[in-house]
């Protein structure tokens, strides 16, 4: 176990990393993590899948991981590719495999663009990073900051915006069939109509992002991601906006 104390802007957290290097028989480790007797399963919260990119037959062992990723209820799920350069007739496999399978792709020795005009296009170990602290981890604490203090919910509400904008920027690098404008503002009238009740307006979209989180727990995968990217891209509509009239 390697533990790590999360420290970010809205938040801290303790985790545990859990380190496992498979060197033979994948499948026999995998039926052993599975098992319910072990337990493991229900304590896990983030999965890194870790191949060579200069050995892409050793994606292969991954994709057996498959049976106990949907075992767990995981927040985050990483493949993330080190070591030399990705062959060109295996890159559509891997992305392929990470999209039906709600993983994020992370190639680590990737280099951010410093040209690039969205700070939010991360790549390499930079996204990692921000993947797994964009989680709301169990046991976290919330900071009280002066941002926050003056309205804590909307705080935490800001919290949420910040760790789906990684969700946002996965959805647009895997996904083309998104929902349509009408759809994201149908999502956020939902979930941000009330916002500005003074009585319980922060209640009511503290209770409707809930519900779509339950909600989302009993969809098929194809009805998970539409349900998830109407959500990520409502948020950032509302957000975008409410940035726009600060500075305003």
């Amino acid at each position: 176990m390697i533990p790590w104390d999360i420290d970010t802007k809205y938040y801290t957290a303790s985790v545990d990393f859990w380190l496992d290097h498979i060197e033979s028989d994948a499948a026999e480790a995998v039926k052993a993590f599975t098992d319910d007797e072990a337990g493991i399963s229900e304590v896990v919260d983030a999965v890194i899948l870790v191949f060579r990119k200069d050995e892409p037959e050793s994606f292969n062992d991954i994709k057996i991981w498959s049976s106990f990723v949907e075992k767990c209820d995981l927040s985050i799920r990483v493949v993330l590719g080190t070591c030399g350069d990705l062959p060109a007739d295996y890159v559509d496999t891997v992305d392929e495999w990470c999209s039906e399978n709600l993983f994020v792709y992370v190639d680590a020795d990737e280099k951010m663009d410093n040209s690039e005009e969205n700070p939010m296009d991360k790549t390499g170990i930079p996204l990692l990073l921000e993947t797994l602290e964009a989680n709301m981890w169990d046991g976290l604490i919330l900071k009280s900051s002066q941002a926050q203090s003056s309205n804590t919910g909307r705080g935490y509400i800001r919290c949420h915006y910040d760790c789906i904008q990684v969700a946002h920027c996965v959805l647009i690098h895997y996904y083309t069939d998104l929902p349509s404008e009408a759809d994201i503002q149908n999502m956020r009238k939902q979930l941000f109509g009330a916002l500005d009740d003074p009585n319980d307006g922060l209640d009511q979209a503290f209770a409707q992002i809930q519900s779509l989180r339950d909600m989302g727990t009993t969809l098929p995968d194809s009805e998970r991601r539409k349900l998830a990217a109407q959500v990520a891209l409502s948020f950032a509509a509302q957000f975008n906006d409410t940035d726009k009239d600060i500075n305003d």
